[in-house]
């Protein structure tokens, strides 16, 4: 099941509650070239203080064949992975 969590604390508490899980990063406006950003739950570039949500959203699934999917279906974009992630075998 997909999760689009609306504040700061409901972000943090889904990625504490789902270590093994998948975010996508991305933009309202579907403008930006660096989203939407597959990332692993555990990855270092979220922190309290850079969620910004009035500008960007958060997908959060358990499931990445189910994120993925999602994507595919909603923004004509490609879906980028993070490169630390990738490195850490996080996705």
């Amino acid at each position: 099941m997909i999760s689009i969590p609306d504040t700061n604390d409901e972000f943090f508490q889904w990625i504490k509650s789902n270590r093994e899980g998948f975010i996508v990063n991305s933009d309202y406006a579907s403008s930006n070239s660096g989203f939407p950003a597959l990332h692993g739950s555990r990855c270092a570039h979220f922190t309290k203080d850079d969620s910004d949500f009035t500008k960007n959203f958060k997908l959060c699934s358990i499931n990445r064949e189910e994120i993925e999917e999602w994507v595919r279906r909603t923004d004509q974009r490609t879906l980028v992975s993070c490169k630390d992630c990738l490195s850490k075998g996080y996705i």
